[in-house]
């Protein structure tokens, strides 16, 4: 089955993979992928703020 709980941070892939990331201070929720050691947001390719505290697989995108 895939995962669809929150995952903390530190277990997210590090290899560019987008993924759904989750700031717990204030449950704002962004795309965004590990390059070089910095967290980006996938819309604007700049680091994020902060680092986020959680994270999930994102979904597949539908078929039709």
């Amino acid at each position: 089955g895939k995962m669809t709980e929150w995952q903390p941070i530190k277990t997210a892939p590090k290899d560019g993979t987008d993924i759904l990331a989750c700031w717990r201070k204030g449950g704002t929720m962004d795309v965004v992928r590990f390059i070089e050691g910095h967290w980006l947001d996938d819309d604007t390719e700049q680091p994020v703020i902060s680092e986020p505290s959680h994270w999930m697989p994102l979904p597949e995108p539908p078929t039709t």
